[in-house]
């Protein structure tokens, strides 16, 4: 029974360090379902989808789906963290060597303590395994919180970034924008030049965008700060301009100048626009 309660433990162990090295370390994230986060977000995002479709009112139901993302961080930490005090404490409980712990609680409880480096004392190591073995778990704890810490100024970056061009996305009319009114926003004397140096401005913001998502998948789930914002939403609307820019410029001035009207992003399949 301990020897299983040893090796439950490491794959515990294990599996979260993966999954805190896939998700906050690598540049090539993978997303296999079976990744911990993965799991936590798919989940945990149904059950959210699912009460805001019970929401009549509108405003309440953007509310809840938009404090989604950022509690889901906290849930994140709060599973890998779980999740590692409870392996290594099924370690320190079939390893044995712990003075002071009669069970699988004390031996838990004795996890958190040193994952925490809270130092309290009342259950200590009296073997050289189980000693090594919490300064592994130690190193864990304070690993788990500093690569969090540098994750999350870097992610909300990201957002920043991402947010602070739709702002700019206005015909100077209170009406809903489309791509039509866009298009004579930006070049109201029929001059050409200053909507290119526009598309121009978008392609990187989409080249942007492409590039943060996809290295931080959540953020898909960040929805925008100000009421009649969307990314997705200007994503659609800037590429539809583009293409009806293409067919008003290559109709005037030829293929090549028309061509030059849309961004290269628009023009490839790109899976953000299927979010």
């Amino acid at each position: 029974m301990r020897v299983l309660a040893v090796v439950v433990g490491v794959v515990l162990v294990l599996s979260v360090l993966a999954d805190l090295v896939n998700t906050l370390v690598s540049t090539t994230t993978s997303r296999a379902r079976w990744w911990l986060s993965n799991q936590v977000y798919v989940r945990s995002w149904r059950l959210v989808r699912r009460a805001g479709r019970a929401i009549g009112d509108e405003a309440r139901r953007e509310a809840l789906l938009a404090r989604f993302a950022p509690a889901s961080l906290l849930m994140l930490l709060a599973v890998w963290v779980l999740q590692q005090v409870v392996g290594f404490g099924l370690i320190w409980w079939g390893l044995g060597g712990l003075d002071g712990a009669d069970g699988l609680f004390d031996s838990v409880y004795y996890s958190g303590v040193v994952f925490f480096t809270l130092g309290f004392g009342e259950v200590v190591p009296v073997e050289a395994v189980p000693r090594i073995g919490a300064l592994v778990e130690a190193f864990s704890g304070v690993l788990t919180t500093a690569l969090l810490i540098g994750y999350l100024p870097v992610l909300y970056g990201a957002y920043s970034e991402r947010e602070r061009l739709l702002m700019t996305l206005d015909a100077g009319t209170e009406e809903r924008i489309d791509p039509t009114t866009l298009l004579m926003a930006r070049a109201p004397d029929g001059e050409a030049s200053e909507t290119f140096e526009f598309f121009e401005r978008w392609e990187a913001w989409i080249a942007g965008v492409l590039e943060t998502h996809t290295s931080f998948p959540m953020l898909v789930l960040f929805r925008s700060k100000h009421p009649g914002q969307n990314w997705v939403t200007a994503l659609g609307l800037i590429a539809d301009a583009a293409l009806q820019c293409q067919v008003i410029v290559g109709a005037r001035t030829g293929r090549r100048t028309g061509r030059c009207a849309v961004p290269s992003c628009c023009s490839k399949r790109s899976p953000l626009t299927s979010t």
